[in-house]
């Protein structure tokens, strides 16, 4: 039996009496009520719980709503959710691959953290932040290309994610955080977008494949010990400004 709490003329699901097991198909409607967001909590810890299918008229998936879904393998977001809480599945750890619709603007601080079986992720070109920890200890995630409209990287938001080996970052992005990509143990090369004017402290350190790093731009911002314990060589373009070539030798 699904609870649920009005709000705004519609159903918020507040959770399951008892704890629902195996897969879940959420209604439409309850008692007449478009159900319109997943609460926060809703379904936390629901270690029993495999699968789960929203409804269209779901618009956001609200804080920790499936946190700790252990048995999770896999959830469909469907057009029309616009937010996604932090935390909302975090430790989903069998969840393997995740589409996210171009409705989707907000995605909360370690949303998809230490989903340790997701292994594809499409985000759209409508997310602007990745926050902070947001993939952090996925440690099967292998590639991912970020959404062309992105112009910051939270802290810790790919920190140990230990099979991702390459990663596109978008012309747009300005920023990357603090321990951003530490601990990618298998990320072997990475382009620096011209735009970007801040790496943040420990950003790529202990990447122990990273190999090279191109700079397209001027010199950025470089926190301390950010590319610290990697075996990287260092490159920049001609017509760049900021540089030590002893350091950072033209291509």
């Amino acid at each position: 039996i699904l609870t649920y709490a009005e709000k705004n003329g519609g159903a918020v699901i507040t959770g399951s009496e008892p704890s629902f097991p195996g897969p879940l198909t959420i209604p439409e409607k309850l008692a007449g009520l478009p159900v319109t967001a997943i609460g926060s909590s809703a379904f936390r810890s629901c270690t029993d719980l495999t699968s789960v299918i929203l409804p269209d008229s779901v618009t956001s998936i609200g804080p920790y709503a499936f946190h700790g879904c252990t048995s999770i393998a896999s959830a469909n977001i469907p057009d029309g959710v616009t937010s996604i809480g932090t935390y909302a599945f975090y430790n989903c750890h069998s969840l393997q691959e995740i589409t996210l619709p171009d409705s989707v603007t907000t995605i909360g601080d370690f949303a998809f953290a230490f989903c340790s079986s997701l292994w594809d992720v499409i985000i759209p070109d409508t997310v602007t932040r990745i926050g902070r920890g947001m993939f952090s200890g996925c440690h099967g995630l292998e590639s991912i290309t970020l959404p062309t409209g992105v112009t910051s990287i939270g802290d810790d938001a790919f920190s140990y994610c230990a099979s991702l080996t390459s990663i596109t970052l978008p012309d747009s992005l300005t920023s990357i955080g603090n321990y951003a990509f530490t601990g990618c143990e298998s990320l072997a090369a990475v382009t620096i977008p011209a735009g970007v004017t801040y790496i943040g402290n420990d950003a790529f350190s202990f990447c122990e494949s990273l190999a090279s790093v191109l700079f397209t731009g001027d010199a950025p911002n470089i926190g301390t010990c950010a590319f610290d314990n990697t075996p990287a060589a260092f490159y920049h373009l001609p017509g760049t400004s900021g540089w030590d070539a002893a350091d950072y030798p033209v291509v």
